[in-house]
This record gives structure tokens, C-alpha cells and sequence, in this order.
């Protein structure tokens, strides 16, 4: 779930244990950052039944996954939803009603803002590929949040991309430039998120739900 900066959104997404899906990467890694490729279609979805999400005792959304054979795939947004809205620090809870993944709630902490980014995302983005590349930003207050930022290129089938994942109080975090030199577009997109995550068991599966709140940037890449 991402917010409070631009729209609001949320996504949910179930995959059996024999999938490939979840946070580890399965590419090229480097310090905090991983390589990856990933093919259009390359992931199918299983249901949890009806997803309602709250902010506290207020109930933001239900959200509903597409009739089979549709992979269930769940999404929300402000966009569609003017209600659907929180405040950093505001406590969401989202529960599944069950199906082939079985009932669960659980809760997370929105995250704080992120300020004093650099780069700036107020405008495209110049990144080299011949050098590191440093991102910095303010660190929050909050003891167990990460900042994520994450490089794609445009016009390839497989498309490749770039995610480091550190702690917040970092403050700071390089994309090394053997992981950028794999990159043969000029343009991309850059995308910063400060991220809070819980997980809980249902009886049949692990959850986890990650709220985020996120900023992005055109990309242009030069050697």
C-alpha cells in the first residue's frame, strides 16, 4: 500500500510456495542492491477471498479479485476511491476473508514522509552508468522502517531492474555501476519508497503487508 504524497494505492498479491514470488532476489546481488529481469506474464495469482482495509476503525476498502480464470490480482486507489486515504503514522489493518489462502489480518504503521531526497524527483533524473550511484535522504524517527530505491530501463520484453533495500537510518545507499553497466536503454524510472512491513500466519500460508509511501522519476541513462 503506497501513499501519502501522490495517490493512494493498494495491491495484493498471493502465490503458492512453488512460485516464484516474494523478496529474495533471484538475480545478480551486490551490497544492498539486486539485478533482475523480469518476463511479462511471468507470474499467476491465487485468492484470499475478499481484502478489506482499515485505517484504525474506519474500513477504507473491500477489495475484490477478478472472476476466475483471471489470476486474482487485488487493487485499489484514491484514484477510483476519494476515501481511500491515511495519514503517516495511521495504523492499517487488512483482512482476508479466505479462499485457497486461508483467512488472516494483520497490521502495519504507515510510514513517515521522505524528505531531503537526492537525487530530487521534481524532475527527470541524469544517471551515469560508468559510476556508483549515491541516493541519500533524512532519516525518520521510526526504529524498524527501510528505504527502497529502484532503477527500471524501458523497451525490453524481459524488463531489467535494480532494487536496494537498506535501513532508514542509513540516510544513504549506492547502486554499485557493475549492476547500472547492465542497462542498454537511455531511459527509465526511478522509484524511492520508505517501507514498513508485518507479517502473520494463516493457517495455510505466511502474509505479509508492506505499506510504503512513494515517489517516482522519469530516468535518463548515459554512459
Amino acid at each position: 500500500m503506497t501513499g501519502p504524497t501522490g495517490p493512494f494505492s493498494a495491491l495484493g498479491q498471493f502465490k503458492t510456495s512453488t512460485g516464484k514470488f516474494g523478496p529474495s532476489c533471484t538475480g545478480t546481488t551486490m551490497g544492498s542492491c539486486c539485478y533482475e529481469t523480469a518476463a511479462a506474464g511471468e507470474l499467476s495469482y491465487i485468492s484470499a477471498g475478499t481484502l478489506t482495509v482499515s485505517d484504525g476503525a474506519t474500513t477504507l476498502a473491500t477489495l475484490t479479485p477478478p472472476p476466475a480464470p483471471v489470476p486474482a490480482l487485488y487493487e485499489e486507489s484514491s484514484l477510483t476511491v476519494p476515501g481511500f486515504t491515511w495519514a503517516p503514522g495511521d495504523t492499517l489493518t487488512v483482512a482476508g476473508s479466505g479462499a485457497t489462502v486461508d483467512a488472516f489480518t494483520v497490521s502495519v504503521v504507515a510510514p513517515a514522509v521522505l524528505a531531503g531526497t537526492k537525487p530530487s524527483f521534481a524532475a527527470p533524473i541524469p544517471v551515469s552508468l560508468s559510476a556508483d550511484y549515491v541516493v541519500s535522504w533524512n532519516p525518520s524517527s521510526e526504529t524498524c522502517s527501510q528505504v527502497q530505491f529502484g532503477l527500471s530501463q524501458t523497451g525490453a520484453v524481459a524488463t531489467p531492474y535494480i532494487t536496494c533495500v537498506v535501513d532508514d537510518a542509513e540516510g544513504t545507499l549506492t547502486v554499485p555501476k557493475a549492476l547500472l553497466q547492465n542497462f542498454t536503454a537511455t531511459t527509465g524510472m526511478a522509484v524511492m519508497e520508505r517501507i514498513e512491513t508485518k507479517e502473520t500466519l494463516a493457517a495455510n500460508a505466511a502474509v505479509g503487508v508492506v505499506a510504503s509511501e512513494a515517489t517516482t522519476a522519469d530516468t535518463t541513462y548515459t554512459p
